[in-house]
């Protein structure tokens, strides 16, 4: 699987380890609020789901828009998937009302102030 392979294995590894962790934290804490999470979770996902696909629609549009493989042109299209995947998911956060987004933006804006 190559390098892909590594991306999945890091990535199983941290979910199984995320899971461990709120185990051993629910039990600490006598319970988390699990309701409350899983919609979090569920609203995240679609956000996220959502980010990607316009992110890598935007990039396949703007890969027939700028052709070629110099870096200014690759600098080009990832700048624009990104910035469209950044709207996407800021607009579906605030339309689902996920609140930990606009916490994070937040705290964002202070740490660069």
């Amino acid at each position: 699987m190559g390098f892909r392979g590594l991306a999945l294995g890091t990535s199983l590894a941290m979910l199984v380890n995320g899971g461990a962790l709120m185990v051993l934290l629910r039990r600490r804490l006598h319970g988390i609020e699990e309701a409350q999470l899983g919609v979090t979770l569920i609203k995240i996902t679609l956000a996220a789901g959502l980010m990607a696909a316009v992110a890598v629609t935007v990039e396949q549009l703007a890969a027939r828009l700028i052709p070629g493989g110099a870096s200014v042109a690759q600098a080009l299209r990832l700048g624009l998937a990104i910035g469209a995947g950044l709207a996407t998911l800021a607009t579906a956060a605030k339309l689902l009302r996920i609140r930990e987004f606009g916490a994070a933006i937040a705290g964002a804006r202070a740490r660069l102030m």
